[in-house]
């Protein structure tokens, strides 16, 4: 059984998802988006410390959310205290530095915002220090624990397999990495990670910074080729993330960046006999929610444990290994360039 409040948790990166969204009206949240919201929320956590290069932007988080410790330096944090659990919410550009010096420090737990690491080239350096040093280690693809795996292993299950489908057709916005690498994750679960890829110039991407390419993606399930496609829309619009899976049971549309899953069924057409048509099974909504509450529940029990958590250092990795694996056409270089 969980003793209140015994896991001491520290917070580098105050920005957007470290902190700033939730810093608004109550400190209680059932929805938390950000980490210190998530780690505040639950009841056998304590935010012991936060840092950000930002003075002025540690000493707003902190006084958000009652912490006595802020510092605009993440070895001092590392250096005030013996923390838990290590949250990497700031650019993932000095990963590798913030956790080599936080392992040298005795801090055995991380969890890492996503991306996991700028590069392929990084981001296997990291794996391969947190296995050297038998580190537990976690990546935020934080829709694992929202309940779209769930969902879709439900109706999978109802259609007779994951190996019936037939195409993939995404959607996404702000940049491969950033964002569409958030399906890439997703659909790992439950069809591994695609075999081969093609990146062909968007009309939309903006600039370097959110390289978004459109692609076609090959994966293989049971010997069966599954053909994917993405997509990119200009995000400087507005925001935009779905995946439309064509089964041959039905059709599964997960819409408004997950938190709305539409699941239809093939049934025989009531008017033209010997046809069926797609006919509507289930509307799942608010699928998001309590996702990040739900994550950090996860880690008190891998802190307990010693377990590994729903998304491992591997399976950060293993998504921008799969996106280096991609071929890009000659006028534009893959954004994991090393």
């Amino acid at each position: 059984m969980h003793t209140k409040k015994t896991k001491s948790v520290a917070l580098i990166g105050c920005g957007n998802i470290g902190s700033a969204l939730d810093e608004v009206g109550s400190r209680e949240k059932k929805n938390s988006i950000t980490h210190a919201a998530a780690i505040y929320n639950n009841p056998y956590l304590t935010l012991s410390a936060v840092s950000d290069k930002s003075d002025q932007r540690a000493n707003e988080c902190a006084n958000y959310w009652g912490v006595s410790h802020a510092y605009n330096d993440s070895k001092q944090l590392i250096d005030s205290g013996n923390y838990d659990l290590l949250v990497i919410a700031s650019p993932p550009e000095d990963r590798i530095e913030i956790i080599q010096y936080a392992i040298n420090s005795g801090i055995g737990a991380f969890f890492v915002e996503k991306p996991f690491a700028s590069t392929t080239t990084e981001s296997q350096r990291l794996l391969s220090l947190t296995q050297e040093h038998n580190i537990i280690c976690g990546v935020n693809y934080f829709r694992r624990w929202s309940s779209i795996p769930n969902v879709l292993q439900n109706t999978f299950n109802t259609f007779g397999g994951a190996e019936g489908i037939q195409r993939i057709q995404c959607l996404y916005g702000k940049g491969l990495i950033n964002n569409a690498s958030h399906l890439i994750d997703l659909l790992s679960i439950f069809i591994g990670h695609p075999k081969k890829g093609y990146a062909k110039q968007s009309p939309f991407t903006c600039n370097d910074d959110y390289l978004s390419p459109d692609l076609s993606l090959e994966y293989k399930l049971g010997g069966k080729l599954i053909p994917c496609s993405l997509h990119s829309i200009d995000h400087n619009n507005y925001s935009l993330l779905e995946i439309d899976i064509i089964h041959n049971s039905g059709r599964v549309r997960i819409l408004d960046g997950g938190n709305i899953i539409e699941v239809s069924i093939a049934k025989e057409h009531e008017e033209y006999k010997g046809y069926k048509h797609l006919r509507p099974l289930k509307v799942y909504t608010d699928c998001l929610s309590g996702a990040l509450n739900r994550a950090y529940e996860e880690w008190v029990t891998v802190l307990e444990t010693k377990n590994s958590p729903f998304c491992q250092a591997a399976d950060g990795h293993n998504v921008l290994q799969a996106l280096s694996n991609i071929t890009y056409e000659p006028s534009q270089s893959s954004p994991q360039d090393a």
